[in-house]
């Protein structure tokens, strides 16, 4: 079920391309690693992020070229810095809720972004935020 839910993510609805840069949060997951497996396959440049250091031995660890573990930078402090200002391509985020804002904000112009799940009390709100960010979702806002 990990491998479906970052195939359908990544590669059916994101449509995930060669050359991007990717963005796994919650990489230290089944969903999460799953995803970083399947985005260095089709040949992205994958980033993981998680609470937690990422474990030399999962196997993730073969498919992420950058890592972070969230804490003292913001995300997207941390996505800038690793792509040069620019953010990331695609955004396979299997947290939600706390994370939903901050990985809007480390997208790249013309960025996609995967929510998979939605963690904690916190409802997902779009109050105030650049309705530029929610073109192309599906259903459209």
């Amino acid at each position: 079920m990990s491998y479906l839910a970052a195939w359908l993510g990544l590669v059916e609805y994101a449509q995930v391309a060669a050359g991007e840069t990717v963005l796994v949060i919650g990489a230290n997951g089944g969903v999460g690693g799953a995803a970083a497996q399947i985005g260095k396959y089709r040949g992205g440049r994958v980033i993981g992020a998680d609470r937690r250091p990422l474990s030399a031995e999962a196997p993730a660890a073969r498919a992420i070229d950058d890592f972070f573990v969230l804490g003292d930078q913001t995300l997207e402090a941390n996505v800038r810095r690793a792509t040069n200002g620019r953010g990331a391509d695609l955004i396979f985020d299997t947290v939600g809720g706390p994370m939903f804002e901050p990985a809007l904000k480390s997208l790249a112009h013309r960025g996609r972004l995967v929510e998979i799940s939605s963690l904690g009390d916190r409802p997902l709100t779009l109050t105030g935020m650049d309705p530029g960010v929610l073109i192309g979702m599906d259903p459209p806002c």
